[in-house]
């Protein structure tokens, strides 16, 4: 990737984040719910990690500007297990935006013309993530789902040609799993699996992708990655279902109908590290072996966690999230070092979790849920100097 400078419209920044605004407010009016079993304390989680966040992504915006524009870089994360994907854009663009409100709803001044510019880039990225999405808006409302067909037809037809016409029987029943193992280990948050699709076959038929990374957790201090057979690049796996409709939400969260789809399967491949992998039963068995090994591994480590910790890992789990689009772009571990893993450790030495005021996480969350406010992020247009076009559309 050629370095190139920033491109930005103002105009068109500020819409793409009122839109960005607008589909949260729907997103966040249907999932109303912050706690969690093993993460108690997970509104408070989430405020420590978005507040390591603010200066994590404007360091990483500048790293990557220097070396490709935001349309360049979305692009080229359009392919079959990417190093990152359309969950890492949409969750820079969620983090950074509650890092910034939480800054504006407590009197803390942000730098305009660095704020306009990150969300330029991300904006762009996401929109060319995006390209085949129908329509101006990049983040439809009033219902509306996110379009998630991100692989070029070529892609596709390699994909379908790889299938195992007889899977093995427990496809739907492994990737749940897999789902759960990486949820837990991302400390109870969805940056480590991401779902596409559905794609269309001449036959009627579809394909859905269910992508994974990080499953091995290297990334994590308290992980032991050499104890664990699982894959240190992206895994996904792709079900070749019948009658099937899915609906995706800008996370790549899919809701599949039917639901129990495992009789609609008709196929299934498996995709890591460059190459596409045998999916036949002793892979299934052995995967799911491995997982659930892991899975109880991991659940007794986290669980003797006290909150100090159960922070920490959390702003981790950002770190994960980041690292990845820096490994995208051609990042060494160098840069990931620099950029992410040294400034993790300086944020967490320098703000512990102790330093966090007792119910400092009221505002946000009491804004975010106010059903009286104007839309979600509309503090942060009025300092990007957008308060009537986020008046109008509160």
């Amino acid at each position: 990737m050629s370095a190139a400078a920033p491109v930005r419209s103002a105009d068109g920044t500020r819409r793409g984040l009122l839109d960005w605004s607008l589909y949260v407010d729907e997103f966040l009016a249907a999932r109303t719910v912050l706690s969690s079993s093993l993460f108690p304390e997970k509104p408070r989680q989430m405020l420590y990690g978005y507040r390591y966040a603010r200066t994590a992504v404007e360091q990483i915006t500048g790293w990557l500007q220097e070396r490709v524009d935001g349309r360049q870089f979305g692009q080229s994360l359009r392919v079959l297990g990417s190093q990152a994907n359309g969950l890492n854009l949409a969750s820079v663009l969620w983090s950074y935006s509650f890092a910034n409100l939480d800054a504006t709803l407590n009197g803390v001044s942000i730098d305009g013309d660095m704020v306009e510019d990150a969300y330029a880039f991300w904006l762009a990225a996401y929109a060319a993530y995006h390209a085949e999405a129908a329509g101006d808006a990049l983040f439809p409302v009033n219902g509306g789902a996110i379009s998630n067909q991100v692989l070029e037809a070529e892609s596709i037809e390699q994909v379908a040609g790889k299938l195992n016409s007889a899977p093995p029987a427990g496809i739907q029943r492994l990737v749940a799993a897999v789902t759960n193992y990486s949820w837990l280990l991302e400390c109870e948050s969805r940056q480590g699996n991401f779902s596409h699709g559905l794609y269309s076959l001449p036959d009627g038929t579809s394909l859905f992708v269910k992508e994974f990374a990080g499953l091995k957790g290297d990334w994590y201090p308290w992980s032991r990655p050499n104890d664990l057979a699982l894959p240190s690049t992206a895994l996904a796996i792709v079900v070749h279902v019948r009658d099937v409709q899915a609906r995706f939400d800008a996370f790549g969260v899919a809701k599949l109908t039917p639901e129990m789809y495992g009789e609609q399967i008709a196929g299934v491949a498996a995709y890591s590290g460059g190459e596409f992998i045998a999916a036949d039963q002793s892979w299934l068995q052995a995967l799911q072996g491995e997982i659930k090994r892991a899975h109880r591994g991991l659940y007794e480590s986290v669980g003797g966690w006290d909150s100090d910790q159960r922070l920490v890992a959390g702003v981790w789990s950002y770190g994960r999230m980041y690292a990845c689009l820096i490994e995208a772009a051609g990042g060494t571990p160098s840069d990931v070092e620099a950029l992410v893993r040294h400034r993790l450790s300086e944020y967490t030495n320098v703000n512990p979790p102790a330093s966090l005021a007792a119910g400092a996480e009221s505002a946000l969350w009491s804004w975010a849920g106010s059903t009286t406010r104007e839309t979600i992020f509309s503090p942060i247009l009025r300092e990007l100097g957008a308060t009537e076009e986020a008046d109008t559309h509160g």
